[in-house]
């Protein structure tokens, strides 16, 4: 079909889009999958043909979705204005409107996260294959026995329209159906899983709240694999305390597995249990964030989200058997626990012109309140640190013998942490003045050479030229 002057073309199922077609065909169609794509791109390549088969598996399904792809190296007009800034991006246009993509990406995913965007969230199933399909391709399938004559049917029809992404909803009354899965006529909802149990019956009354409680509890596996796709189902749904395992291939580790799995089903649905990975790469983020080393394994760590969004860590310090986890549970129910921050430890000679600050001697070194302490936090991957480095020892070394009240220290900040302290990019630096230290101040300067530093420290710095024996000012004291 032309739209306007531009033939929008397809590869193997999937709309070609360029700036000049983008628009027209988006408002064409109520439902349109864009990715927005690099030719370069390793996991654009790999998501390539999963994303025609799902496009072709639609087509031949009969569904007014589309899906289409966009080179955003090339056509930059449409990936600037959507703020395209990795690839694969993937948006999701209703009517025009787009909304991340928060699917896998499989074609079996990605079918499944479009069919729960555009069709209605309860459905019938009217015969045995229709049914055996649902359960053989969603992960989590909730379905009342009955129809909409049968009490209890209305409110399961709300839990199915609250928003639970991750379970899909039917009904049924089909005697074939019920012959074959429906094991106890008695109970009026189950829910058929693709992880642990496969089919688990809703044995309490059905009222909204506690069958919305019931039906998201089962939408986890008792122990969840850390994996890159499984991120956002740990961390971004909800404020249940998540208890994390990290494991190595160890004896000592599979015992440890096998105690933790022991617990999550003692305690279901009341802690998110996670085993992770120590060697899996997705996990890098996640294990420095919680401070667990290799030395440290097997570990276990609890975070907790508030209701702004703050994530707290506790540690499990004692040795790992059922019932140490379980009293770690209930301390952290009690409020017994105490978070912690990261720390390295301080190092063994800190006698150089820069002064290496861990979280144990933040208030020690910079907080000193008779010092000026520009604070330089870091990260040891990162290479405008590596480039400033140099910069930084030359100027720590001048001020060093005309201000000996100036100290320039830095801090590995990913591996240490500081409450109410961040770096928003690495390198940041922070300037906290004597007598001061509620006021800090960023260093105020794009260039970050040697003379650079300097200049800026003495015009901030609270003591005088070569006056070591004299007091700084402190004039809000």
């Amino acid at each position: 079909m032309a739209i306007a002057n531009n033939v929008p073309t397809e590869e193997a199922g999937v709309i070609v889009l360029t700036d000049k077609n983008f628009d027209e065909v988006i408002n064409s169609h109520n439902y349109t999958l864009v990715e927005f794509y690099a030719p370069w791109c390793g996991h654009c390549q790999k998501l390539a043909p999963e994303y025609a088969k799902a496009a072709q598996r639609l087509q031949k399904e009969g569904s007014s979705v589309k899906l289409a792809k966009l080179d955003a190296t090339t056509e930059k007009e449409v990936a600037t204005r959507f703020r395209v800034g990795g690839f694969p991006t993937l948006k999701f246009f209703t009517f025009g409107t787009p909304v991340e993509y928060k699917g896998g990406r499989t074609e079996q995913e990605i079918v499944n996260w479009i069919k729960k965007k555009t069709e209605p969230p309860l459905r019938q199933a009217k015969d045995l294959d229709y049914f055996e399909d649902q359960i053989r391709d969603f992960d989590v399938v909730v379905v009342f026995w009955g129809d909409e004559s049968q009490p209890g049917f209305s409110t399961f029809e709300q839990v199915s329209k609250s928003g639970i992404e991750e379970a899909e909803f039917l009904w049924a009354t089909d005697p074939e159906i019920k012959e074959k899965y429906r094991r106890d006529p008695a109970v009026q909802v189950t829910v058929y899983k693709r992880f642990d149990d496969f089919q688990v019956n809703y044995d309490d009354e059905l009222q909204f709240e506690a069958l919305k409680a019931w039906v998201v509890r089962n939408t986890f596996p008792i122990v969840i694999d850390f994996t890159g796709k499984t991120t956002d189902l740990i961390f971004g749904r909800d404020q249940i305390p998540k208890v994390l395992l990290f494991v190595e291939k160890s004896e000592k580790s599979e015992v440890a597995a096998k105690v933790f799995r022991k617990v999550a089903e003692k305690v279901f649905g009341q802690a998110r249990f996670v085993q992770i990975s120590f060697t899996d790469s997705t996990a890098n983020k996640i294990t420095e964030f919680v401070g667990v080393k290799q030395t440290d394994l097997p570990a276990i760590r609890l975070v907790a989200t508030s209701e702004q969004g703050s994530k707290s860590k506790y540690k499990f310090e004692e040795d790992i058997t059922f019932e140490n986890i379980i009293k770690f549970l209930q301390d952290y129910n009690s409020k017994n626990l105490r978070s912690y921050l990261k720390s390295e430890d301080p190092p063994a000679n800190n006698n150089g012109p820069v002064k290496t600050v861990v979280a144990t001697t933040w208030k020690k070194i910079v907080l000193d309140p008779s010092k000026d302490v520009l604070v330089e936090l870091y990260a040891p991957w990162c290479g405008h640190c590596k480039k400033l480095a140099p910069e930084y020892e030359k100027a720590a070394a001048r001020l060093q013998a005309d201000y000996p009240n100036v100290i320039l220290a830095k801090m590995d900040a990913t591996a240490n942490e500081i409450d109410g302290v961040s770096a928003n990019g690495y390198p940041t630096l922070k300037w906290y003045p004597a007598f001061k230290k509620h006021l800090p101040q960023d260093f105020a300067s794009d260039i970050r050479s040697e003379e650079a530093i300097v200049n800026w420290v003495e015009k901030k710095a609270s003591h005088k030229k070569n006056a070591s024996d004299q007091k700084p000012i402190s004039d809000d004291l």
